[in-house]
């Protein structure tokens, strides 16, 4: 029997390089503070042509350590939640929590927070890939339930739910 496992992220995640290049941008606040936090209103300056979504609840984060060609490890700071978006301008956003300080200049996006387990797939493919990043700090995998990122990419053939050797 399949045993359910589910791992929450707190504090730290990890963001791939085109999410963290297209992220949104907290530029400035309505009332003229240093630091922020909930209940305070935001102004996001986000990519051309790609507006966050009115109503949606978005991840406040700071980029940390890089992982060569992957992405990045974030340092979790809160949550946002978008209320108006002006067509090629800028958004406002008012922040819901925050676990550190919020600053300008902190990056907004989607981020996955909850991993559950599913159901495994018979894989397709005969793949190898490389463990590229996790998000324990310890320097050892090995407990069931920590998340790790492979270094293989969706034309890979790799689907959810194959099981993968370490």
């Amino acid at each position: 029997p399949q045993r359910r496992i589910e791992s929450s992220v707190t504090s730290t995640a990890f963001v791939e390089k085109a999410d963290l290049d297209r992220s949104i941008t907290i530029d400035g606040a309505v009332e003229e503070k240093l630091l922020l936090g909930p209940g305070d209103e935001v102004y996001l300056s986000y990519p051309e042509g790609k507006p966050p979504q009115v109503g949606k609840r978005y991840s406040v984060y700071n980029p940390g350590r890089v992982v060569k060609g992957a992405g990045a490890y974030v340092e979790l700071l809160g949550s946002i939640e978008v209320v108006s978006v002006k067509q090629d301008k800028r958004a406002r956003g008012r922040i819901l929590e925050a676990t550190h300080e919020i600053e300008r200049g902190a990056k907004v996006g989607p981020l996955v927070t909850r991993f559950k387990n599913v159901p495994p797939v018979a894989p397709k493919v005969d793949l190898q890939g490389s463990i590229v990043a996790m998000l324990t700090k310890d320097q050892l995998i090995g407990d069931k339930g920590e998340v790790v990122f492979v270094a293989l990419g969706k034309n890979s053939g790799l689907e959810v739910g194959n099981r993968m050797y370490v």
